[in-house]
């Protein structure tokens, strides 16, 4: 049931995790780097600062691991940031963001690997991902919490598969031929959610979701000459959503909840939800 309290669902379901705010009085910061075999290298550095209101890091790291002839090989870049404050006593905003870069080079899924690959050109990958957002919070008083939530990702990728396993001269569909990818994602979303502490140790949150993709899949099959296999997405979902989280008793916990999803092109979907915890006494 937590799950809408935390945006739309995943099929194995989600875990919140909120860790604890470092307090930094000034500024401070770490580097690190490593060496090892096979090419492996990895370098990294952060940078903390902030005060009593305030609290930011920006960091970068960089990572090389593995070798061509060894079967595969890793070039990963990333930076990211964030600057949380408190412009008031009862509000709180967060603000983040995270580049990666990654270039890699390996033998394709079910290929074999380097031991039983009958092609021996690796798969070549680059991709960068960019993901920045803002979450606000405001507490008004004890019975309420507002919540908003800002994001946006982006995915632009490109693939080249070679040929997996050349075709049976007669009869050209045992094989499996070489492909081609270009992935242009962008994925923007908004959450605001209201909680209302009730009577009689009851909790109410009430919210609504807004999510847009946008995506585009160019690519080719190479079968009796390259053959387009393009995909286009344009999706937008609605999703208005209510939990309450009831205790009745001390150890006992009740959770009821529904969500309903307006997809654009498709059907509606609602889903409700309810849960119960009961802790036994030690």
């Amino acid at each position: 049931p937590g799950a809408i309290l935390y945006g739309r669902s995943e099929p194995g379901g989600i875990v919140n995790i909120v860790t604890k705010r470092g307090k930094v009085d000034g500024v401070g910061g770490s580097v690190r780097g490593e060496i090892g075999g096979q090419g492996y290298r990895q370098a990294q550095g952060s940078l903390r600062f902030g005060n009593n209101r305030a609290q930011g890091i920006i960091g970068a790291s960089a990572l090389k691991d593995g070798e061509k002839e060894d079967g595969g090989e890793l070039d990963l870049k990333s930076f990211h940031g964030s600057l949380n404050f408190q412009p008031t006593e009862s509000s709180d905003i967060r603000l983040y963001g995270r580049f990666n870069d990654r270039e890699s080079a390996a033998f394709p899924e079910s290929s074999g690997g380097i031991r039983l690959a009958v092609n021996r050109d690796l798969e070549q990958r680059d991709a960068k991902e960019t993901i920045y957002g803002a979450d606000f919070s405001f507490d008004p008083g004890e019975k309420i919490d507002l919540n908003l939530k800002l994001a946006n990702y982006q995915r632009d990728e490109d693939k080249n598969t070679p040929a997996i396993a050349p075709a049976d001269p007669g009869d050209p569909f045992t094989g499996i031929p070489a492909a081609t990818s270009s992935i242009d994602f962008e994925r923007k979303s908004a959450l605001v959610s209201a909680l209302f502490r009730l009577p009689l140790n009851t909790d109410i949150t009430v919210g609504y979701e807004h999510l847009r993709e946008v995506g585009e899949n160019r690519g080719t099959l190479d079968f009796f000459g390259p053959q387009p296999r393009d995909f286009n997405l344009t999706r937008t979902t609605k999703s208005p959503f209510a939990e309450a989280k009831i205790k009745p008793l001390e150890p006992l916990i009740i959770h009821l909840g529904v969500r309903r999803d307006s997809i654009s092109d498709q059907q509606n979907e609602t889903s409700p939800s309810a849960g119960v915890r009961f802790t036994f006494p030690d």
